[in-house]
């Protein structure tokens, strides 16, 4: 994934010299910036693990979903007539309920998450039809972890042999999101959303031989306004 992101922003800085070299007009900038529209949504969602493993097959045996809710915002760049680019910022809760032989762990992760999607849009009835897909990238912020022995705040970070921390999860969280939704003329739009973790955020994988898995996975539905 960090290939990809390179990649991208290789392709953007190539872009912009492009634009320069070839004398691109102010005026079609100030056309872009004249279409642009901004805004917010919320909603539910309902995660998982996408990919479990706790590196045990004595204790842990079993993941269940759990319903957390998202909030955000996001600018949508036209390109072409029916294509735009749409980064955003999204606080979302994410997370999955571990059961096993031994009791059930909760984890309640949220992270401050970047996506940037590419949409495509559809001109149907009195409103249009939107659908794409693209990265992004989450930070872990805040959050919280029950089991039978109480309840505490996720601690982040990547545990090491050597550092004495025993950590939850580790804070960067890199996937995918697929979107698709209807908005109104007024702005008013429904949205449904799917993604899929690629990073292993377990904490312990890796130490001593841990094969330890958990990649974060959700279905999203919610409300947004675009103005």
């Amino acid at each position: 994934m960090k290939r990809i992101f390179l990649l991208s922003a290789i392709v953007l800085i190539s872009f912009s010299t492009f634009a320069q070299d070839k004398g691109i007009s102010s005026t079609m900038v100030k056309q872009v910036k004249a279409h642009m529209t901004y805004g917010i949504k919320a909603g539910l969602t309902f995660a998982n693990a996408a990919s479990f493993n706790p590196g045990s097959t004595t204790n842990f045996y079993a993941a269940n979903s759990v319903t957390s809710f998202y909030l955000g915002g996001v600018i949508d760049i036209p390109i072409f007539s029916v294509l735009s680019v749409q980064p955003g910022l999204t606080l979302i809760g994410k997370g999955s309920e571990i059961v096993g032989s031994e009791g059930n762990k909760k984890y309640l992760p949220w992270y401050l998450e970047i996506p940037v999607n590419v949409l495509g849009n559809v001109k149907v009835g009195p409103g249009k039809l939107f659908f794409g897909a693209g990265p992004y990238l989450g930070i872990g912020v805040f959050g919280g972890y029950k089991d039978s022995f109480g309840s505490r705040i996720i601690r982040y970070g990547t545990n090491t042999e050597l550092s004495g921390v025993d950590n939850d999860l580790k804070s960067l969280d890199v996937g995918l999101n697929f979107l698709l939704g209807y908005q109104l003329n007024n702005g008013l739009n429904v949205h449904g959303g799917y993604g899929l973790g690629l990073t292993n955020v377990a904490a312990n994988s890796g130490i001593s031989g841990d094969t330890s898995s958990f990649k974060n996975k959700l279905f999203s539905l919610g409300l947004g306004f675009a103005f």
